[in-house]
């Protein structure tokens, strides 16, 4: 599995979700001859345990957005791991992030996506 985690992590709001970008680890700390196969993004909130928000299985994305259980003005704290055919590598260090989003975006948001938002 790869010895060194994935570099350059950034976290920032996009939207309702969180967009996560980040760099490949060093060659020649990935520890396989087929190289990466992908990557393995987690995060928490304080106090909440680390949760796995998927695995990418191709190793030219480094780029992802989390919009699923996303919850506003809550500080989340992201990892990424590079993967290859021995597992999962280290993760990287914590970078965090959190969605400040008007009211006017929550409707907006409601009537693109016919979900019924209660405002009280």
């Amino acid at each position: 599995m790869p010895t060194a985690a994935p570099t350059n992590i950034s976290a920032t709001a996009s939207g309702l979700g969180i967009a996560v970008s980040w760099s490949a680890p060093p060659c020649g700390q990935v520890n396989s001859r087929a190289g990466l196969t992908g990557y393995e993004v987690r995060l928490r909130s304080e106090g909440i345990e680390w949760r796995s928000v998927g695995t990418i299985t191709n190793a030219s994305v480094m780029s992802v957005t989390i919009t699923s259980g996303i919850i506003m003005l809550v500080v989340y704290e992201l990892q990424v791991a590079a993967v290859n055919g021995a597992g999962v590598g280290v993760y990287s260090s914590s970078v965090t992030a959190s969605v400040v989003t008007t009211v006017g975006e929550i409707i907006l948001h409601s009537l693109l996506s016919s979900e019924c938002v209660c405002l009280l």
